[in-house]
């Protein structure tokens, strides 16, 4: 099967990169023939195209910044999608989320009559991601989201959604029930893997001795909330450490800086994909803020395939599809909307070396039999074939 894949992501940066190019290895691994497109990780005037995995990664040149890139939103990086599919044949295309970059060359195929499924990973419009923004430009931008994201999503034949009340919302904008497969985050278990904490620690010149908390990704909805119970945390154990992982996260270091706990938090930044299970591994904890909202309620956020691939228990909230797996799975504790509650929730872990254990062993258990990419890859693929056959469209 030929397979077009579109994240609005710069090439290796950002959520929607992660789940598509995890999605695109597993199909690879199964045989087909997949492309994907992201974003141009620099300014450039020609198109870059990359082998990795058995995945043909293209970019298409852009002049405009990187924060328009990465989100979509550059007009040369649509224009020069379309431009360089005149030519393409593919069997399907599948577009992960709505933004333009994404949406734009989707429906063009579409009306070449190549079958289109949306991918919806996270809520952009009203009572999601828009109502965080600030500002006039923040507002529109969020005002645009909400409309063009729900009329891209009731337009699409078939869809992929990340969480339960993403699949309610298509259902309710007329895409067919049964036309929705449930895609929630998946685990690079061949990627990431519980490897040995005090060899990696001494790799990256961690305290052997620390109680390690590990915060990963790069949104930082739950950044005040995670600020404030790492200054609960630090005020109860000498040992504890954060390590945060991914963009800047101001709130976290002026909390703890005003508390006089700079030291506590390690930070490395965006570091490549390879390396972050390394990283990962020197941590005891995975925290994860989830904090009842509607913003979380309508997404499942993608670091959770990999704390459950790297085999460390994870703290979170009881909110939405993510407390519910904390809930039936044992992987990890999912505490009441209080950073006092959740560092006290952390402190009860870090100080029970057997509970995490074996949390961490359930996770990893969990991630090999129902969240590894290849297991969702082979569930997109029979979603694919279904659909293919319905309209009658012959594949290899």
């Amino acid at each position: 099967m030929r397979i077009l894949l579109l994240t609005h992501n710069r090439y290796g940066l950002g959520g929607s990169y992660h789940r598509a190019f995890g999605l695109a290895r597993g199909l690879a691994q199964r045989g087909h023939q997949v492309t994907l497109y992201a974003a141009s990780e620099s300014v450039r005037i020609g198109g870059r195209s990359t082998l990795s995995e058995g995945v043909e990664i293209r970019r298409s040149g852009d002049l405009l910044p990187g924060r328009l890139r990465q989100g979509g939103l550059s007009p040369f990086d649509a224009i020069g999608r379309i431009a360089s599919l005149r030519i393409a044949e593919f069997d399907l295309a599948h577009t992960i989320d709505h933004r333009p970059s994404v949406s734009l060359p989707g429906l063009w195929l579409r009306r070449r009559g190549i079958h289109l499924v949306a991918d919806w990973a996270d809520r952009w419009g009203r009572s999601g991601i828009a109502e965080l923004r600030n500002g006039g430009l923040g507002r529109l931008l969020g005002l645009l989201d909400d409309f063009w994201e729900q009329r891209y999503h009731a337009s699409v034949p078939a869809a992929t959604v990340a969480c339960s009340a993403l699949r309610e919302l298509s259902v309710s904008l007329g895409v067919a029930p049964d036309k929705i497969l449930d895609l929630p985050p998946g685990a690079n278990i061949d990627l990431i893997w519980p490897r040995d904490r005090r060899e990696m620690r001494e790799v990256y010149g961690l305290p052997p001795e620390a109680l390690i908390a590990v915060r990963s990704g790069v949104s930082t909805y739950d950044d005040g909330f995670l600020a404030q119970s790492a200054s609960q945390l630090a005020k109860m154990e000498p040992r504890f450490r954060l390590l945060m992982i991914g963009g800047p996260s101001p709130a976290v270091e002026s909390v703890l800086r005003d508390e006089g706990f700079s030291d506590r938090m390690l930070h490395f930044g965006h570091v490549p994909y390879h390396r972050l299970g390394e990283l990962l591994a020197c941590g005891d904890l995975m925290m994860l803020p989830y904090r009842p909202n509607s913003v979380n309620e309508q997404r499942f956020p993608n670091r959770f395939g990999d704390y459950l691939a790297a085999g460390r228990p994870i703290l979170s909230h009881p909110t939405g599809d993510l407390g519910m797996v904390l809930k039936d799975g044992r992987v990890g504790l999912a505490v009441e909307d209080s950073p006092q509650a959740y560092a006290e929730a952390a402190y009860r872990l870090l100080g029970d070396e057997d509970l995490r254990a074996e949390m961490g062993a359930n996770a990893r258990r969990l991630a090999e039999e129902h969240y590894a990419w290849p297991r969702l890859a082979k569930q997109v693929e029979l979603f694919y074939r279904r659909l293919l056959d319905e309209d009658s469209i012959g594949v290899d």
